[in-house]
């Protein structure tokens, strides 16, 4: 059992209109936030299937899958990863720090091509290894794929860390945040979206 072989039965179920559809929705093109990554076109129950048959792979197996430049690669060493960490201890389950640092490990193998971005990816790195987490919140997400809702994020760690947060964060993906909190504020928007100070402003006032 190794990480070649799994990465063989993901690419049995490789599908290429999926794949580009993959790419499109987590804005792997240029100046995207997920600009630079790979997809093979796997759907995550696909994924989850297959890694049925890996939940004992070794550690340095799951190791070469986290530096591969293939989205769904990575995406199967973390759902093996959590898997083991579960199994091996229960407590975990009620452990979101372990998932915050799964899910900063995955945002971190993410291969940015650009000197601009590889340069942005290792501040934000670099945020998340140093924030506090000061209270567990039932839907908190970091998947750096999706969009964060600032509500959560606010709970989580505190009105003193979030501001850090939302500035390491692009305006693209703060502006796919802002629908957590004007749904929660009918009838409220930022003041210009074309402004990060501005969206930022809008979720602290509207958060606290």
């Amino acid at each position: 059992m190794d990480a070649k072989s799994l990465q063989a039965e993901l690419r049995r179920h490789a599908h290429a209109n999926v794949a580009a559809n993959l790419a499109e929705f987590f804005k792997a093109y240029e100046g995207g936030y997920g600009e630079g990554d790979q997809f093979l076109g796997l759907k995550v129950p696909v994924i989850r299937a297959v890694c049925k048959s890996f939940r004992n792979l070794p550690l340095a197996e799951i190791e070469q899958l986290l530096e591969s430049p293939i989205h769904e690669d990575r995406l199967a060493a973390l759902i093996v990863l959590s898997g083991q960490a579960l199994k091996a201890d229960p407590a975990i389950k009620r452990n979101p720090a372990f998932a915050a640092r799964v899910r900063a490990l995955y945002s971190a193998t993410m291969p940015p091509p650009t000197a601009g971005t590889r340069k942005k990816t290792s501040a934000t790195n670099t945020l998340w290894s140093e924030l506090k987490l000061l209270k567990h919140v039932d839907g908190l997400d970091l998947n750096a794929a999706a969009p964060l809702n600032p509500l959560h994020l606010n709970e989580a760690f505190g009105p003193d860390q979030l501001p850090k947060i939302l500035d390491a964060l692009s305006l693209a993906r703060l502006k796919e945040s802002a629908a957590f909190v004007e749904e929660r504020n009918p009838g409220t928007r930022p003041v210009s979206r074309s402004s990060k100070s501005a969206v930022m402003d809008y979720f602290i006032h509207y958060v606290n």
